[in-house]
């Protein structure tokens, strides 16, 4: 059992599974990570990560393990909390010369030490906010004061007057009252308002400071921060140009509160308008790790310390990740002039063998008290404290030689990526970084020729399936930041080789090589195999792609833009869509579909353009889940609903968001969204496409009976009481001359049956006297008696029609024109079955079915399957009717599954047709009438769709 998964990081677990990720480090000794296979073997894993930046000297370094152990042995204190803590206090001693030589201050830096990164973000944000708060109060007194001394003026000489400027009549209407008591009042009020303002904190676009309640609030990516974004706390995220027109004055997104302080004057007294600190810090990395690793510059530096000035509010650098020796000085912030006023480290601080963080505050920004006001339970301990300040004396022997070493193999892997970059500059975008926290941004894919490529760039996670294929191809363990899926993030060790150089590169060639060919197999091979890729070689799919013909560019937009939700029908399809898979088994498939079954978006199918008869043009747009038919029938049957549901949602909410107007629920899709009523997206209309499904079925299913040439007598409806058996029953009414209307027996079943029948009935009399055309179907029975039926309806004049017919024909006809029964074997009385359940599997015994029979089986799943009809060869069986494109408009190739060229499935059609008439609401949702399959199955004809084939296997 997975502990992990069940108990603590059930998402995140399911997550590392889907790409290859889910391994059990048991053992890490300097460039490698060790695990065991699922035959218990040990395998070796070149770490490339490094902690994320905490491990710089190697997992487990000799010298500090045994310096922890030797500590524990000693019985050193680790909780000895309100003492002198000696450890925290030789640790700050020996940062001070290293922080006053990198940041260029040549004070002392009070250090609050911490547990975690994020932590000493915290602790920065709430020491920047009690600073800020301090300058408040004093400008609170001072208003005060101010305020105070006018208000004395004024009792002594009430003559005194007030002059205002006229951008202070504009702004302040309030201060040209005749009544002075009023305008102290407003002044009061004001200031007050304004000195309890919530702080602005900026940041940086791409940032990433932690996750933590507030430090989360500071960090870009919007999946971090939009399910706490009621939080409060407001955070700015700007560019460095930005930055630079607000040191011009240009800062649209900043307003600049004024306090009005009232002075004194010979000619009498007037009103100045003093800045209130509104921005408690400005926060930034010299580095961005998590955001894309992302270097500033020592113009970027200088233009931060501009805005400080301008602002006067301190400058934080959270080095958290780049400092502490990762990018080969000990701040990253020196090597472009930085000089912050706070410095957040932790990670590599810690020498990859304790928890350790610290806010390094300069003296001259540092609020008295504060120390008082936080504290941290497991901060200060000696032997993290001691194991540090050992780090840090490693950083400095031999005249720095860690960092000489750091900055020359940053060099060397640096060289190397962009020697990378140069050969394949059509699949890499960018190398950057500084030292050992380097970062290769992929060239985007959101085009990509092979669906599935395209598809892991539409989820953002290209850099995962990277990742996923280097550890299990290659053993090497790299990863994407968090906020930039199209990015690998690499941070070794000092124990970096040049073998170790040569394994990476060799390996990112290979991935290189596969997404230039847009060989998918080769990138995914390890998801659904238990050994390496045999060949090592990615193969060319460029041609195949070609030859798909998919590059159309529509000049012009089209009038309508609708959307269809499908499903893959089984994993198997998988290599209709990609040539790549070509050789995978279907078990290797099912594999590949269950590991990707943990996000459910693909990406959106290029638009097929479809021109009606009449001049409309509409772009048709496939939006899949990643759901097989057998994946989500088994969900029904577990009443497991709402993740496919909120899957479906999501592809509605993104083809509104992509400008459709309409969307098709197609095969499960519709049954699992209720025929669309469980659907939560607003501003989107709805349809399943079953009435013109079942428009274009019913015209099969009377082409196939005149192609019989007997007559059309009996027609048994299975599934007759739900709602698209009971609109079948009325179709059919119009045709055969008996109908057997099948239910399932459950309770209530008999009532709804009749409720069916009184329907038909009623349609079928109003049919009758509504034409003097001949009478055809159940009406041309009632032809027979319809004096008599008269007679008994003038006689029951507060009955419903349909009901006093029903009782008439049970009464006085022998074999009367609607039948019920929930006896499933009365179907051997019928020429025509039509299948109606929603059974979750085929139910009906062939061998009840009449010789020659026709039976239209539309249900979903069927109600009869392929086997079962492969022993009956004189059974004329229809799927379906496939709807044929006004200007044999065509799906891609890779989608069509049972169709040819130039058709779509009814409920494809449907949905563009309501794009064509640009109908203004739901229209297949929830229950369904004879009249919108009628009224459907009109507009298809006059946009040009006619029905195609019949189909006759299927398709689930």
């Amino acid at each position: 059992m997975n502990h992990y998964l069940q108990y603590c990081k059930p998402s995140l677990s399911s997550a590392l599974s889907s790409i290859g990720l889910d391994k059990t480090y048991h053992r890490a000794e300097g460039q490698y990570l060790y695990y065991s296979d699922s035959q218990g073997n040990e395998k070796a894993v070149l770490d490339l990560l490094g902690g994320y930046g905490a491990v710089l000297l190697g997992h487990n370094d000799p010298a500090l393990k045994k310096q922890a152990i030797e500590l524990l042995q000693a019985d050193i204190p680790m909780h000895h909390q309100f003492s002198i803590r000696s450890g925290a206090g030789v640790l700050a001693e020996k940062l001070q010369p290293i922080l006053r030589n990198e940041t260029g201050w040549q004070e002392a830096f009070r250090c609050a030490f911490t547990s975690t990164g994020a932590e000493s973000v915290e602790i920065a944000i709430k020491h920047s906010e009690m600073n800020r708060g301090h300058k408040l109060d004093l400008l609170s007194q001072q208003s005060e004061r101010a305020l105070d001394q006018i208000m004395r003026a004024w009792r002594e000489d009430p003559a005194l007057s007030l002059s205002l400027s006229e951008a202070q009549e504009q702004s302040h209407p309030e201060l040209a009252a005749d009544c002075n008591d009023i305008v102290f009042n407003y002044i009061r009020e004001h200031n007050a308002l304004l000195l309890q303002q919530q702080p602005v904190f900026i940041a940086l676009n791409h940032a990433f400071h932690g996750k933590l309640t507030t430090s989360i609030q500071l960090t870009h990516g919007e999946m971090y921060r939009q399910p706490f974004r009621r939080l409060g706390l407001r955070t700015e995220f700007v560019s460095i140009p930005q930055l630079a027109a607000l040191c011009h004055g240009d800062a649209p997104w900043l307003e600049q509160p004024m306090l009005l302080l009232p002075k004194k004057t010979k000619q009498g007294w007037v009103i100045e308008e003093v800045a209130a600190p509104i921005v408690a810090a400005v926060l930034v990395e010299p580095v961005q790790g998590e955001g894309g690793v992302y270097a500033l510059t020592e113009a970027d530096a200088k233009i931060l310390h501009r805005v400080r000035d301008i602002l006067d509010c301190p400058l934080i650098a959270d080095e958290v990740q780049s400092g502490s020796g990762r990018c080969g000085s000990f701040l990253a912030g020196s090597q472009i002039g930085l000089k912050p006023d706070y410095v957040a480290l932790s990670k590599a601080l810690g020498a990859g063998l304790s928890k350790l963080g610290v806010v390094a505050i300069r003296s001259g920004q540092y609020v008295d008290g504060f120390d008082i006001l936080q504290s941290s339970t497991f901060a200060e301990d000696e032997m993290s404290c001691q194991l540090a300040a050992a780090y840090l004396d490693r950083l400095a022997e031999g005249e720095g030689r860690v960092l000489s070493t750091v900055r020359a193999l940053g060099e060397t892997l640096f060289s190397a990526l962009k020697g990378l970059h140069q050969a394949y500059p059509d699949v890499i975008k960018d190398i950057r970084g500084k030292g050992l926290l380097l970062g290769i941004e992929f060239q985007p894919q959101d085009n990509a020729a092979a669906h599935l490529i395209r598809t892991s760039a539409y989820q953002g996670a290209l850099g995962y399936l990277l990742t996923g294929h280097l550890l299990n191809e290659y053993g090497i363990r790299v990863a994407p930041p968090a906020s930039a899926g199209s990015v690998i993030r690499i941070e070794p060790t000092i124990l970096l080789t040049q073998q170790h150089i040569d394994e990476l590169m060799y390996a990112l060639d290979r991935v290189c090589l596969a997404l230039r060919y847009q060989d998918t197999g080769y990138l995914v091979h390890f998801l659904a195999h238990d050994e390496p890729h045999p060949t090592r070689e990615p193969q060319d799919f460029r041609s195949w792609y070609a030859s798909l013909g998919l590059d159309v560019d529509y000049s012009q937009p089209a009038d309508s833009k609708v959307a269809f939700v499908n499903h893959l029908i089984s994993s198997d399809w998988l290599r209709q869509v990609d040539a790549s898979l070509k050789h995978w088994t279907d078990e290797q498939c099912d594999e590949l579909v269950r590991r990707f079954a943990f996000d459910k978006r693909v990406a959106p199918f290029a638009p097929v353009r479809v021109r009606s008869a009449k001049g409309q043009s509409v772009d048709f747009v496939l939006y899949p889940i990643n759901a097989t038919s057998q994946q989500i029938s088994e969900q029904l049957e577990d009443n497991q609903l709402e993740p496919l549901r909120a899957a479906i949602d999501e592809r509605l909410a993104a083809a509104k968001a992509d400008g459709c107007s309409h969307a098709g629920l197609g095969m499960f899709t519709s049954i699992v969204m209720n025929n669309g009523k469980a659907a939560q997206t607003a501003g989107i209309s709805l349809t399943t496409g079953n009435a013109l499904t079942i428009a274009m079925a019913h015209e099969a299913l009377l082409k196939a009976a005149a192609q019989r040439g007997s007559p059309q007598r009996s027609a048994a409806v299975i599934g007759a009481a739900g709602n698209i058996g009971s609109v079948y029953s009325l179709l059919a009414a119009e045709h055969w001359q008996q109908l057997i209307l099948v239910g399932s027996g459950r309770q209530g079943s008999v009532k709804r049956l009749q409720k069916v029948a009184y329907q038909v009935y009623q349609a079928e009399w109003e049919s009758l006297l509504a034409t003097e055309l001949p009478a055809t179907g159940i009406a041309a029975v009632l032809q027979r008696y319809t004096d008599a039926i008269r007679i008994r309806l003038q006689a029951m004049p507060d009955k419903v029609v349909g009901e006093v017919i029903f009782d008439w024909c049970q009464q006085h006809i022998t074999d009367a024109p609607v039948l019920i029964s929930t006896d499933l074997a009365v179907i051997s009385q019928a020429d025509t079955v039509i299948c109606a359940s929603n059974a979750s599997d085929a139910f009906i015994d062939i061998s009840t079915i009449q010789q020659n029979a026709i039976v239209c089986d539309i249900a979903v799943p069927h109600n009869l399957s392929d086997s079962a009809l492969a022993a009956r060869p004189d059974i004329r069986c229809i799927r379906g009717g496939i709807v044929q494109t006004p200007n044999n408009e065509s799906l891609d190739p890779r989608v069509r599954a049972y169709l040819a060229e130039g058709q779509i499935y009814a409920c494809m059609a449907e949905t563009v047709v309501l794009g064509m008439e640009q109908y203004p609401t739901h229209y297949s949702y929830g229950n369904l009438t004879k009249a919108q399959v009628k009224w459907i199955a009109q507009r298809a004809r006059e946009h040009g769709m006619k029905l195609g084939t019949v189909k006759v296997t299927e398709s689930m």
